[in-house]
Formats: C-alpha cells, sequence, structure tokens
C-alpha cells in the first residue's frame, strides 16, 4: 500500500485533483501485490532508481534530481518508518522542487535550450515564444488549481466540511469535522 501511495503522491504532482487535507485510515484501500496500481508504481520508482544509479557516474542532472525526489520522497512513505498519516499533499512540499527541476530539464531539451550555459540563459524568453507560452499555460492552471483550493483553507470547519465530501471514507476527516 505505501508504494501504491508513492504512485498516488506522484500523480498528485502532475494532476492536482482532488486534494483534500488528510487522506487518513480507509480513504486509501489496502492494495495486494497483484493490484495494477502497486505494479505501475513500483515499476515506475524502480525504473527511476535503475537510470539515477545508472547515470550517477555521469553526474547527470536527472540523476541528482532522483535521487533528491526519491530521498525527501522515503522521508514520507511509510516504508522505512511509519510517520502517522497515510498520505498528506503537503509532504510533498519538498520532493515536488525535484519535480520542478525535471520539468523544466525536459522543456530546455524539447525547445534545444542548453540551461547549463548562462550567456544564454539570459535571452531565454526572447527567443522560445512557445516555451513561454506553455509555462504560461502550466503557471495559469495551476495557480487557478492554487486559488481555488486557498479558499478552502477560510476555517477549520471549512476544510473539513470541504474536504469531507473529497474523502468521505477517511477516518480522521469525519473526527476532524464533528469536533
Amino acid at each position: 500500500t505505501a508504494i501504491f501511495i508513492m504512485g498516488k503522491y506522484f500523480l498528485l504532482m502532475l494532476f492536482p485533483h482532488p486534494l483534500s487535507c488528510d487522506y487518513s485510515f480507509n480513504t486509501i484501500p489496502i492494495v495486494s501485490i497483484g493490484n495494477i496500481g502497486f505494479l505501475l508504481a513500483f515499476a515506475f520508482h524502480i525504473f527511476l532508481l535503475y537510470f539515477a544509479i545508472k547515470k550517477i557516474k555521469e553526474k547527470h542532472f536527472l540523476s541528482f534530481c532522483i535521487l533528491f525526489y526519491l530521498g525527501s520522497m522515503a522521508l514520507a512513505s511509510n516504508i522505512f518508518m511509519l510517520i502517522g498519516t497515510h498520505l498528506a499533499e503537503r509532504l510533498l512540499f519538498f520532493p515536488s522542487v525535484a519535480f520542478c527541476l525535471v520539468a523544466v530539464f525536459f522543456l530546455c531539451k524539447i525547445f534545444k535550450i542548453d540551461i547549463f550555459d548562462s550567456s544564454k540563459f539570459s535571452s531565454l524568453f526572447k527567443v522560445n515564444t512557445s516555451l513561454l507560452a506553455i509555462i504560461g499555460a502550466l503557471l495559469l492552471l495551476y495557480s487557478i488549481k492554487t486559488y481555488s483550493r486557498n479558499k478552502d483553507w477560510k476555517s477549520d470547519t471549512y476544510l473539513f466540511g470541504h474536504d469531507i465530501e473529497t474523502v468521505p471514507n477517511s477516518a480522521h476527516m469525519l473526527f476532524y469535522y464533528a469536533n
């Protein structure tokens, strides 16, 4: 189940919807080793680890980002130690730094920009209007989601009342809202 949750964490970074302040007991079902979600998450993270280790001698940028992501996710994964919650978006704050670095890396690869050459970096947006449009669209979409979610944090009662609709089986959410 912890590895399945690692896959959910990654998907939340790609597509942050729906959001809840707590995903405690009974929100995420216990999964077996034959569950497709577990298998996909396991294969994905094994691939990431394999790639990072293979490229570490080359000091590849993605190797650093992957190890940064996996290392920071290890703290919240419930694989090495139980942390008292199954899944919480707030635990993605640090790993999302690596995710953002990788996103920039791939955008620069797509648009053939050498991000490691500082002399060319200053003219980045003057030449690449397509890149600017993609970044603007991503920024707009994630900003809209952030803005709409911020309204839910107006009070504990409002937050828990909203999130109980998102995760109706969460034992903690039911407890928090009842309080």
